[in-house]
């Protein structure tokens, strides 16, 4: 059996429609290319509204949400991992700000700062080289890298820095002490200086 969409105008099998129960002919008057077509358009034009009504739906079927929402996950990843790699490289603040953040939070560190806090500079203001935004590889020695210059304090405005990631990886959790003997014992050819002490 065929309907003809009432948007496009073009006749077409029942399985290019949604079934409707409310609907005399158990199907949608829109194929399902138009309905999708019309409904991204409504959210781009009304994003409160379409937030609004999603969460109203979300809070009246608890049961089917997450099943919904595992089901759609799947159904998507190469499209959802896809999104995901083309947000971080087109917003490198915002993605060391939001893992930092995410960070904080399970290890209960303090987190105050905003994304404009976070700034990358041309280079590594440890090292001198240039730092990448857009390379597409995560954690290369020249990717940008949230620090925290005084690890005893949380994420917090005047302790953040960008640094490039092969910087605070040699960084670590050290303190400037431990920096100072790491360096005096390469220096010294793999002689401890502590001991000599």
């Amino acid at each position: 059996m065929k309907k003809t969409c009432n948007k496009c105008k073009v006749e077409k099998p029942l399985t290019e429609f949604a079934s409707r129960a409310n609907r005399k002919s158990g199907y949608d008057a829109q194929c399902k290319p138009c309905y999708n077509e019309r409904k991204r358009r409504e959210r781009r034009e009304n994003p409160e509204v379409y937030r609004a009504t999603r969460l109203a739906w979300v809070k009246a079927n608890p049961d089917k949400v997450s099943e919904a929402d595992r089901r759609w996950y799947y159904n998507n990843l190469e499209q959802k991992l896809a999104y995901r790699k083309q947000w971080a490289l087109d917003n490198p603040e915002k993605r060391l700000w939001s893992t930092a953040k995410s960070r904080a939070g399970v290890r209960g560190i303090e987190f105050s700062i905003d994304i404009a806090d976070v700034v990358i500079p041309t280079l590594c203001p440890v090292l001198g080289i240039p730092l990448k935004k857009n390379i597409g590889k995560c954690h290369s020695d020249d990717s940008p890298s949230l620090d925290r210059v005084n690890n005893a304090r949380g994420y917090v405005k005047g302790n953040v820095r960008v640094i490039s990631y092969r910087a605070n990886r040699l960084k670590g959790d050290a303190t400037a002490e431990e920096l100072r003997k790491l360096i005096d014992y390469m220096e010294c050819g793999g002689v401890s200086t502590a001991a000599a002490a």
